[in-house]
Order: C-alpha cells, then structure tokens, then sequence
C-alpha cells in the first residue's frame, strides 16, 4: 500500500480541490472533492470502459499483452475514481473474503464485457470461442470432514460414502470420485485458492441462485478469475434481485480457480491437481485446476442438497425435464454420464442437467443448458453463446447457451420417469416398472451428490413417485440412434408398449444398487 498524504486547499484553482501526493511522487494533482456533479474522471470511465476493453483485447490477439503501467508506480493519482472495474463497494466486500483484487474486480459483469474480457476468440455471431485442455476434464470431488452430512457419521468418514457413484457410472469424458480430506487440508487449499485469486489481474464476483423459484431456491455469491467461467455462470445461475452488494444474503459462497495449477497437489492430500471441495455446513464450494462446468454444477449441488432435503423435503435430481412448465406434465429423464440426454437435441428439454423435486412439484436448477455438438462451427446463435472446443480438430464443443422459450420456473409433478441405458442385460424396447421396483434403476445408475444418505435418498425418491402417481419406465437406447424423441411421444400420448420387469432384470439393478450403495438398509 502506498502511503499518501491528503489535503484541503481552500485557495486551489478550484475552490475545495483535493490534493492527493504520494509518498514518493515529486509533484500534486489536484482534482474537485465536494463537486455536485460527477468527476470527470468517473464519467470518462463510465462512458469509455467497454472500448478500452475492447481494445485490450484486439492488442491481446494481434501481438500479446501492452505494457501497462501499475498504479502504484504512478507520480499522481485521482481520488475518488471509480469506474468498472474499480468500484471501491465491490473491492471491500472481496476482502472481506480474504480476496484482495489485484487491478481489477467485477460484479455480475454483462455477457458483452465478459466476451471481451475472455481469451478465446469470438464468432460471427459474437459467440465466444474457447479451447479446453483435455486433461483437466477429469476433477475429483473432496470433502472437509465437518460437513453437514455427517450428522450421523464420524468425522473420519466421508459425508456419505453409500451414496457416492459407482465405477460404472463415470464418464468417459468427465469423471469424478469422492475422496475426504482433514480439515487442516481443507483449510490450507481455502487459503491457496484465496491467494491465486488475488495475485491475479482480475476478479469476477458473480451473484445468483441455484434453483429457479423460490420454493427450491439457493442463493450463491461466486468469486472466479476467469471471465468464461463467469459468463458460464451468467448463462446458467438463474438471475437474482441484486440490490446493494452488502445486502445480498447467500446461502452458498463459491470460490472458482480454474487456473490455479498446483506445485504438489500430494501435499494438501488431493489425488488430482484439478479437484472440488464441499464444505456443506459452512455453504462453501471450491472448485479448482479445471475448466470442466460439471465441476462446478456438481459442487454447488452436492453443497446445496442436505440443505434443501431438511428445509424444503425434496431432492435434486441429475435429470432433464421434458415439457411441462406451462405445458401439461413433464417427463423426467436420467441418462448414465457417458450418454447424455442432450446429446440428442431432439426433444423439448425445460430444465437441464438438475431439477428439483418436492411434494409441490418440480422445477429447474439452472436457467441454462450445456451440451456437446458435433458440429461445433455454427453452434454459437447469439450474443455470449460459449463454445469450448474439446479437441485439437475442432470437432466437438461443449456449447452453454441460456435456455430460452420456457417461462415458467415450477411445474406439476411429473408424467412419467424415464431410465435410459444401453446396457446389454436389459431388454430392448421399453421396460415398465412396478412402484416396489422405481428405487432400483434409480440407485443401481444414481450420479446426483453424495451428501445425503441412501437411507434418507431411497425412501423420499419412493415417496415422491408414489404421491405424484407417476409411471417408471426402463429405455434400452442400443438401436435408437440416440434419437428417443418418439418413445418419449408415445409415453406422454399414452400409447407407449411396454412389458414388465423381469425377475433377472430385476436382481442384476438390485445387486448394481447394493454395490453402489454399501450402506443400503
């Protein structure tokens, strides 16, 4: 900190200027302090920000970063001034997290200035254009031993280690374990995460909810220093009343380094240099060394659940909802990880990736829906659409776009629910299930959060399917080209041929839930 002397000079130039000099400067500058008007320096700030960004950013792309000068090297400095990117209400409250911004910090920065922030490049259609590191793909999810999930645990034991996936329901692409570390180790990551992000050039604090209407709704304040993680975070996080910034109440605080790379990940007892943490009962979520937007949903997720399941009763799901919201009943469907639903982009999807589910209803998670294409070139249609190119050909991109054209937040309970596998021991066609038999699939391909127990999950799932008087099906997808738009038709039409579950099917899902969950009553 540069330690500068102020005074009042009533017989300045101008009447009631303030002269700030620096201890080292050689020289005063002189500025209006009790002006009625905005300082000039405010307004030019205000009004120039998104051309200085974009300038910045064609000189990144055209010959690397222009020098700049520090500001703590300067002769003279103006004071106040305020502009974005230097809002001093927005500086105090990242200390008070033990982030002090280094240059620049940002509060819920539009799409427009995140893209011009960002590194990638952008599409004609100012879609932003990213590459991925295939390496950080793979993340594993830690958590501190104090977690709220272990109210009916030791502490040495991870929250809920019965709940935690099976080595079938990994994906190929973004696989996760669950792991436990002290909670020393806990807060020694904290603090180095703390310390990346304030070493570097800028900060993007991001203030939205988890939970699209209030009766399944989480608040979260999220620290990032990447501009596409923000803007991910834009696309996805269902948009909350902002307000003053000292005013808005969370329930979760997310701290997101994504290029944070870690000397001895071994040292803070992480078996991965790209991991998550899960603090549930302080609502804190770390999410570091990967650029993977599973990552992030899973953490706030698995933080949010024991929280929602006490107060609220209900669930979050890893599933997609298929119509409804405003349009009759929705369908719910859950797709093993190497498969997703979306994948297909054939049906009209609602609510994706999460929904939760109480005895009211079910309603979305996120605002947003992140898919992969296989034609990744002409995937981005608007304005801050992000696309992160997954391989060096370019040929396939995970794409995150706002979802559009469904209004409403909640629906009515759902229609019906849908198992998608491609497993060779089940049928093909269509499976039906009795309500003595909805728990199995739904354990034996289970991949939501760990942090609440089989012996609450089971009951409540069994408890929702039988109040909502919805109907369980099992979809072998082997010969459906990916396509199930017209099976997922027929159910809604009720015209759907279906046979019942076998008694071999039925034992291989019972011994797949009992492997997945140890801890199975």
């Amino acid at each position: 900190y540069t330690l500068c002397t102020v005074n009042i000079y009533r017989k300045a130039q101008r009447p009631g200027s303030i002269m700030i000099r620096s201890g080292l400067s050689r020289g005063v500058s002189l500025v209006p302090a009790f002006s009625s008007a905005r300082s000039p320096a405010l307004v030019l700030g205000a009004a120039s920000i998104s051309s200085r960004a974009h300038i910045a950013r064609r000189r990144r792309e055209a010959q690397g970063y222009a020098p700049s000068v520090d500001a703590a090297d300067q002769d003279f400095i103006t004071f106040p001034n305020e502009y974005l990117g230097n809002q001093y209400d927005v500086n105090w409250t990242l200390n008070a997290y033990k982030v002090i911004p280094r240059k620049y910090a940002f509060r819920n920065l539009s799409v427009k200035g995140l893209v011009q922030h960002a590194d990638g490049k952008t599409s004609p259609k100012k879609g932003l254009i990213m590459s991925t590191d295939a390496q950080n793909e793979k993340f594993v999810v830690h958590y501190a031993e104090s977690a709220p999930g272990q109210a009916q645990s030791s502490p040495s034991t991870p929250p809920n280690p019965a709940a935690s996936p099976s080595p079938s329901s990994s994906s190929s692409s973004s696989s996760s374990s669950h792991h436990i570390i002290t909670t020393e180790q806990y807060r020694g990551l904290l603090k180095e995460v703390k310390t990346h992000l304030s070493d570097v050039d800028a900060v993007f604090m991001h203030d939205g909810a988890i939970g699209s209407h209030r009766a399944a709704e989480a608040k979260v304040r999220a620290i990032t220093d990447s501009p596409a993680t923000a803007l991910y975070m834009r696309h996805m996080f269902p948009k909350v009343a902002l307000g003053d910034i000292n005013d808005f109440k969370h329930d979760l605080t997310a701290y997101i380094a994504p290029s944070l790379k870690l000397a001895s990940p071994e040292a803070h007892g992480l078996k991965s240099g790209a991991f998550s943490l899960v603090d549930s009962s302080r609502g804190i979520v770390v999410v570091a060394g990967t650029s993977n937007p599973a990552a992030i949903t899973q953490a706030l997720v698995a933080a949010a659940t024991p929280r929602f399941f006490k107060d609220k009763a209900g669930l979050f799901l890893h599933a997609d909802a298929v119509g409804g919201f405003g349009s009759g009943k929705p369908l719910l469907v859950f797709s093993p990880p190497e498969e997703p639903f979306l994948s297909t982009q054939a049906a009209e999807v609602t609510g994706a990736s999460h929904v939760a589910w109480t005895k009211d209803g079910i309603y979305r998670v996120f605002d947003g829906v992140s898919r992969s294409s296989a034609a990744p070139h002409d995937v981005a249609k608007q304005l801050g659409d992000l696309v992160e190119m997954m391989d060096a050909a370019g040929k396939t991109a995970r794409v995150t776009t706002p979802l559009s054209g469904v209004a409403a937040h909640g629906s009515e309970h759902p229609q019906a629910i849908v198992f998608l596998t491609s497993d060779e021991s089940v049928p093909m066609g269509v499976t039906r299930l009795n309500p003595d038999q909805v728990h199995l699939p739904f354990l034996a391909r289970y991949s939501g959060p760990s942090t609440l127990h089989v012996n609450d999950l089971v009951p409540k799932f069994k408890e929702l399917v039988a109040a909502s008087g919805s109907q369980v099906y099992i979809i072998n997808t082997r010969n459906l080209k990916g396509d199930v738009s017209p099976i997922l038709k027929s159910i809604r039409d009720q015209t759907v041929k279906s046979e019942p579950l076998a008694a071999k099917l039925e034992k291989s899902l019972g011994d797949l839930g009992r492997k997945a969950f140890p801890a199975l009553a």
